[in-house]
């Protein structure tokens, strides 16, 4: 009989330390398939981070260029700020006492693939000479990209002492 309950001891035994054997295996495959997910969530909740910061700063950047970003786009006439800019430029002519009589206005496109295209004015302003240089230099002073193609200054004979400014040039303008 004793051998038989030493049997039966060591084969309890044995059972337990299989049980507690797959029971260490077990626990360690979930502790490893946890932690293998615990770095995967903190991986990607550090590259969030990391996009995170990367806005941030972005954004901060902009906030900071904000007033130059606005000067720049003032130097364009807007997509649809042509009939505005026409009529700022009739308005010059009305502040310098020279008359503008718009003749065409037309897109020209810029080579490559750039944001802007150039705008082409041509006018014809008449009056006192100082009125049409006044007009000239108001234009010139204008916050805008102009670029003068043509200016033609001439009196006019039948109106004694008016003169007329047959003008053309390019203003750059947001597509």
């Amino acid at each position: 009989m004793k051998l038989s309950s030493t049997r039966y001891i060591l084969a309890l035994l044995a059972i337990i330390v299989l049980l507690v054997g797959a029971l260490y295996a077990w626990l360690f495959t979930e502790i490893r398939d946890t932690n293998t997910a615990i770095s995967s969530v903190v991986n990607q909740l550090d590259l969030q981070v990391k996009k995170d910061r990367r806005l941030n700063s972005i954004k901060a950047l902009i906030e900071e260029l904000g007033n130059e970003i606005a000067a720049l786009d003032g130097r364009f006439v807007s997509r649809d700020g042509v009939v505005a800019f026409l009529e700022e430029l009739e308005g010059l002519g009305s502040f310098s006492g020279a008359s503008v009589d718009v003749n065409s206005v037309s897109l020209q496109a810029r080579p490559g693939n750039t944001p802007d295209e150039l705008l082409k004015i041509e006018f014809v302003s008449r009056g006192r000479w100082s009125s049409v240089m006044q007009l000239l230099a108001l234009l010139e002073t204008l916050p805008f990209s102009i670029t003068f193609e043509r200016v033609q200054l001439e009196r006019i004979p039948t109106q004694g002492g008016l003169w007329q400014a047959n003008v053309s040039f390019m203003v750059a303008k947001l597509k």
